[in-house]
């Protein structure tokens, strides 16, 4: 199937699984960050295995400063390893 537009994939959430993970990074392709929170935080709702990866791909980068995406990290029990120096 064939999807022309992030209408069209939202869409066809309502008859099958769409991940609020792919949406999100849609969202985030966009330049909609604040939506694409939105959808990150109801793909850990939703528990969806793809939020395993939030603290290391980097298409999510262009959220790591912001506020909402450090509680969501913080919600979902991540800690980030302590870099040790030499």
């Amino acid at each position: 199937m064939v999807v022309a537009d992030l209408e069209d994939l939202i869409g066809l959430g309502t008859r099958r699984y769409v991940s609020p993970y792919d949406i999100g990074l849609t969202h985030l392709g966009l330049g909609d960050g604040d939506s694409a929170l939105t959808w990150l935080e109801r793909a850990h709702a939703e528990r969806d295995h793809q939020m395993t990866f939030l603290l290391v791909d980097p298409r999510l980068d262009p959220l790591r400063s912001s506020p909402r995406f450090a509680r969501l990290v913080q919600v979902m029990g991540f800690v980030r390893a302590a870099r040790s120096g030499p």
